[in-house]
């Protein structure tokens, strides 16, 4: 299934990489690499995680404490928010499409 990022959620990404490879060398890689692969089986079982609300669902990245919300939409699974797990919750809520 195709993907799309929203664009706060492609930043939320690109920063996190960033602070994590400031931290250690490589360490942001290890970070990217661990969300590539996420989101490459949420597009192959869009369905299999749950819903945090309304259609909004999340799966949790291994490894990191970081949390990735995406929609199901008719051909595509639209990445809404990669958010670390200390940020308070539901900030995202205005980029989400109602269906």
């Amino acid at each position: 299934m195709r993907v799309r990022f929203l664009r706060g959620a492609k930043q939320e990404l690109v920063d996190a990489e960033a602070r994590y490879e400031a931290a250690q060398e490589n360490l942001g890689f290890e970070f990217y690499e661990a969300v590539v692969l996420a989101i490459a089986d949420i597009a192959q079982h869009p369905m299999r995680w749950p819903k945090e609300e309304n259609d909004v669902r999340r799966f949790i990245v291994e490894r990191f404490p970081y949390r990735i919300f995406y929609q199901v939409r008719k051909n595509e699974v639209v990445i809404v928010a990669i958010m670390h797990t200390s940020r308070g919750p539901g900030y995202w809520r205005g980029r989400v499409t109602k269906k």
